[in-house]
């Protein structure tokens, strides 16, 4: 294993999985037809995961079902406006990524258009965050009455079984694990879904930027250790006897990291971090962990394993060694 300090704040952070994304797409040439635009933002969006039967060109956020939503599920949204220029923006809350079309480039427009855009932008970013605003108030009720409804967690829970961990104080509902989703001052927010065979999914417009499962006393810990997956913070956690969080994915570790050095300036903070050293696009659980670790003057617990392994986390770790953590 490998314990070491975060390193030089300076440094450009490494990019990874899990961070919201932007893009911005543009066309080479000219269309003479608003249709022909149209048809363009189209195909752009069903590259991004969104299939618009009709495009409402209104400059208004339409919420549409698009790739990986649950029947009823309508996590994707778009906007798109025609004039002075053809522009769109497609995205997610539920993966919290967006992606912009302009049928123009920046060289391409002139200083009335680069304007008009500008305003445009604003207008909805400002209606974005208050429909996102409204979405997650309605997920924190939600989250509230079916975590009334479940029920504690058995030993025997497939999922717990598979990963050699105890039920602690975990709830079930509907035959999933659930993790729930708190801010610092611990007010919950949102919920993810454990499935028995591993699969996981958020509820529906839920807050999961700075939000975290927690296992233990975060305030009367020296030392909190915050983990990515619910199955590695309770690993960690029994470990270590100590505070330990679940931020859920590599993207959170610094939301959450920030969002704990607030509550908590004089605690120790380490980042037990998932070793993604097989992942063609680099080392994201290991990058973000460091990143994570220089904003918040915190430390990284990295996991070592043999050339052989398969094993990602400290769960994984956990296992491979026979339920014994170095």
């Amino acid at each position: 294993m490998v314990l070491k300090k975060g390193s030089d704040p300076t440094k450009k952070p490494p990019d990874g999985g899990g961070s919201k994304k932007q893009s911005i797409k543009t066309s080479s040439y000219d269309f003479t037809s608003n249709y022909a635009a149209l048809e363009d933002f189209k195909a752009f969006a069903a590259s991004c995961g969104l299939i618009i039967p009709a495009v409402e060109a209104d400059g208004k956020i339409h919420r549409l079902r698009g790739e990986g939503d649950k029947p009823g599920t309508k996590s994707y949204w778009y906007v798109y406006f025609s004039y002075p220029v053809a522009v769109g923006v497609v995205g997610s809350w539920r993966k919290g990524e967006s992606y912009t079309w302009c049928i123009k480039s920046g060289k391409q427009l002139d200083d009335a258009e680069r304007e008009a855009l500008k305003q445009q932008y604003h207008q909805a970013r400002l209606q974005r965050q208050t429909e996102t605003q409204q979405a997650q108030a309605q997920a924190a009720i939600k989250a509230r009455t079916i975590l009334a409804q479940a029920v504690s967690a058995e030993p025997n829970h497939p999922y717990l079984m598979r990963k050699q961990i105890p039920a602690q104080a975990l709830k079930v509902y509907k035959g999933s694990v659930l993790a729930e989703l708190r801010d610092s001052e611990g007010i919950l927010h949102s919920l993810q879904f454990i499935k028995p065979d591993g699969g996981k999914f958020f509820l529906s417009g839920g807050r999961t930027k700075g939000v975290f499962h927690t296992f233990g006393d975060l305030e009367q810990s020296a030392t909190i250790y915050i983990c990515e997956g619910l199955a590695t913070a309770c690993t960690v956690y029994q470990w270590k006897q100590t505070a330990t969080v679940a931020a859920m994915n590599a993207g959170n570790l610094l939301p959450v990291g920030l969002a704990l050095r607030q509550a908590y300036p004089t605690t120790r903070l380490v980042f037990a971090a998932d070793n993604d050293r097989y992942n063609p696009v680099g080392n994201i659980g290991k990058d973000k962990a460091e990143q994570a670790a220089r904003m918040v003057a915190g430390w990284v617990l990295l996991p070592e394993f043999a050339q052989d392994s398969q094993g990602t986390d400290w769960n994984d770790w956990f296992i491979e060694s026979g339920g014994v953590c170095p």
